[in-house]
């Protein structure tokens, strides 16, 4: 019960000539991860048979790939200029720190 589940996986996708990268794999409601084991998920011989379920990744269109580095880089530009602001704001209030001396 400690065999990766990227074993299951790898040997699952090339089974049904699909790249591993495609799918995802769901145990009831928990979403597998390849570098856990059976055993990371509570599974024990005991509990009996279990059930996978292989699912399609979402297929991301060149557009909404483009839409999301967008607004990522509009994120991370909002971020920098309010950084800017805040280091011009502790920059003025150390100087009138030090003028008051």
């Amino acid at each position: 019960m400690n065999t990766q589940w990227a074993k299951m996986m790898e040997a699952w996708a090339d089974y049904q000539e699909l790249p591993v990268a495609s799918v995802f794999f769901k145990l009831g409601d928990r979403i597998l991860v390849p570098m856990e084991s059976p055993g990371d998920c509570g599974l024990t011989p005991e509990r009996g048979v279990f059930t996978i379920h292989a699912h399609p990744c979402e297929e991301v269109t060149d557009e909404e790939a483009e839409e999301e580095e967008r607004n990522t880089r509009a994120e991370v530009a909002r971020w920098k200029n309010s950084q800017k602001k805040k280091r011009k704001k502790d920059r003025q209030e150390q100087i009138e720190f030090i003028s008051e001396f």
